[in-house]
């Protein structure tokens, strides 16, 4: 199998497992307890961006340009990965004494499930497989984590245990997938792991963009939970995330085609602006496309997939999955600029665009909430991320092209240009 393959195989095998558990899960614990659970996770989700430094974005382009240093690019990472996580879990739990000052379980729950950052320190060897088109590795690494606590999981459920130890499967998961990835890739290289302080400020001078502009992201997608906890309660949280849950499960075979397709169309930068700009659009094509037929399927069995997969107790979760089904699709679509931004060197417009989109949010949030509930916050996501994607980069002049070719791949122009220009050219030939 080639490299997108792998990681559609792993994507795919784990999605289904995985909602299969939240399903399980859900129904044995319940809306409250299924809620403190996703409210736990959304904190930790804002704060991840903040310990992952927005290496994402950045990293496959360092080792793409400079593949004989991997050593002390991965070396470099990894520490730099280790410190921000140590720093992330210490300002969660003050965030969460903060927030839920009453409630300890929350505290402790978040602490198990924090973990999970300081054991993704190793993700930046994904990144380097990922460069070189060697997924294979990660992919069967993740595939063997979630055997083995999926059978935990269900021991779990077949024991009665409580929210705590479901809490501790989600680092445990991290963990030894860590582990394994580690190992592949010491056996494959053996050079001593080095780190740089001079490579380290290069990273962070261009990663902070993605840092901030990630955690504006996260807020706005993230807030909404946490402000329903907040502001109803964990039973709506649970609702919530049984929905968003749901519509996520679509999002795995985009993001395996936009991770695969990210070195490819970075090197193609390097090489052809022609092809690389056709790449582009034509990834937009795919996700577009894609996102709109599911959206359909989703509104037509929206209902039935809700109670089939959550029970008659998340049947409220049936609009707000109708909703969020669309707020993914434009998400992704962000993904897919992040790529653009990268290659033209403009991320730093990025953290502007979300920016604008966070705030509308949260500001929706705080009206639509107490007026439409569950419902009104899935509609305020929605809103942010068309303004993010749609509305805001018309506002800078270097991002207004990135609209343009979001259209165009919407309306599939290029495909339609070569077909009418094909169409010409055999007019003239057959005139002449």
């Amino acid at each position: 199998m080639n490299n997108t393959t792998w990681m559609l195989f792993d994507k795919v095998i784990r999605g289904i497992v995985n909602l299969i558990l939240l399903m399980l899960i859900a129904r044995y614990l319940g809306p409250n307890n299924y809620g403190l659970l996703t409210f736990s996770l959304s904190i930790i989700a804002i704060f991840s961006v903040i310990s992952s430094l927005g290496l994402e974005g950045i990293i496959i382009k360092y080792f793409v340009s400079d593949p004989q240093n991997k050593s002390v690019i991965v070396g470099t990472c990894i520490i730099l990965r280790t410190v921000s996580s140590a720093l992330s879990i210490i300002a969660i739990l003050i965030f969460i004494i903060i927030l839920q000052p009453e409630d300890k379980s929350v505290f402790y729950i978040a602490f198990v499930q924090s973990l999970s950052l300081l054991f993704s320190s190793l993700d930046v060897i994904d990144f380097w497989f990922q460069s070189k088109l060697q997924s294979k590795y990660i992919s069967l690494a993740r595939i063997i984590s979630t055997t083995l606590v999926t059978v935990f999981k269900l021991m779990l459920i077949m024991f009665n245990s409580g929210v705590f130890l479901f809490a501790l499967t989600s680092s445990v998961e991290v963990l030894i997938v860590s582990i394994i990835i580690f190992g592949v890739y010491r056996k494959y290289n053996s050079e001593r792991l080095l780190f740089s302080w001079e490579l380290s400020k290069n990273i962070l001078s261009q990663s902070y963009h993605f840092i901030i502009s990630g955690l504006l992201i996260s807020l706005y997608t993230q807030m909404d939970k946490i402000m329903i906890g907040k502001m109803i309660n964990q039973s709506s949280v649970g609702i919530y995330s049984a929905a968003t849950t749901l519509s996520d499960l679509w999002i795995i075979i985009p993001i395996t085609i936009i991770n695969s397709a990210r070195p490819i169309i970075m090197e193609s930068f390097n090489k052809d602006k022609v092809k690389y700009l056709r790449q582009l659009k034509q990834l937009y094509s795919i996700v577009i496309w894609l996102g709109i037929i599911v959206a359909l399927l989703f509104k037509i069995f929206g209902s039935i997939l809700i109670h089939m997969f959550y029970g008659i107790s998340y049947i409220e979760a049936t609009e707000i999955l109708q909703i969020t089904i669309w707020s993914s699709l434009f998400a992704l679509l962000g993904g897919i600029r992040v790529i653009w931004l990268v290659c033209e060197d403009k991320v730093k417009y990025n953290k502007y665009c979300v920016g604008v989109g966070g705030t509308v949010n949260l500001l929706m949030n705080f009206l639509t909430i107490p007026i439409w509930g569950i419902n009104g916050a899935a509609f305020s996501t929605l809103i942010a991320q068309v303004i993010v994607q749609l509305i805001a980069p018309l506002f800078f002049k270097e991002m207004r092209i990135s609209v343009k070719h979001l259209i165009e791949a919407l309306l599939l122009y290029d495909n339609f240009s070569l077909k009418i220009n094909k169409f010409l050219n055999n007019v003239r030939r057959f005139n002449q």
